[in-house]
């Protein structure tokens, strides 16, 4: 963990709300990114971001620096949509459709400055984009809960190996044999 990340630790410890402001300005887009391709549903990815953020919150008493910040906010995100998936399975009368690709594009982060595009994709862009995106994630949906979770942070939050292991708290070796 950097100096930078244990003094913003600290300050979230002590309930700073500037603090708290700075980490959710941070890491909101990632995270809201990380719950839409989850659950694929851009109503709950809002709903699921804010819980992410106040048991974040709540919960940051717990976190000991034995991983970095973002890789302990990862572990709670993972949870969280894991857990709205296993309650939306339960009542799929509640669960509203509305895929993760109609905002997708606007929220990738890539090459974006506080949510704005630097170069708007053309229309046939956005619509290949959007085709591609609906394909990859409905074989992704279709997928075992694991392999789901690796894939999305691997090939989608471009994360590496050994963030994923720390992230879901398995080996190294587990993430690779499950990607090959």
């Amino acid at each position: 963990m950097t100096e930078e990340e244990k003094k913003l630790v600290e300050l979230l410890k002590k309930r700073d709300e500037q603090a708290f402001d700075r980490f959710f300005r941070q890491h909101q887009h990632k995270i809201f990114r990380l719950a839409l391709r989850f659950l694929g549903n851009l109503e709950e990815a809002e709903d699921v971001t804010q819980d992410i953020f106040i048991t974040v919150f709540k919960q940051i008493d717990t976190f000991h620096g034995e991983s970095s910040i973002s890789t302990w906010l990862y572990r709670i995100a993972v949870n969280h949509c894991k857990n709205r998936i296993k309650y939306l399975s339960r009542r799929p009368a509640l669960h509203i459709e509305g895929k993760a690709t109609e905002f997708e594009g606007e929220m990738s982060g890539a090459g974006h400055e506080n949510g704005y595009a630097h170069r708007l994709p053309g229309p046939d862009e956005v619509l290949e984009f959007k085709e591609t995106e609906k394909l990859v994630m409905n074989v992704i949906s279709g997928l075992d809960e694991d392999l789901r979770t690796i894939l999305i942070l691997r090939e989608m939050e471009s994360l590496s190996y050994e963030e994923i292991a720390e992230v879901l708290n398995i080996e190294m070796g587990t993430v690779k044999s499950r990607l090959s």
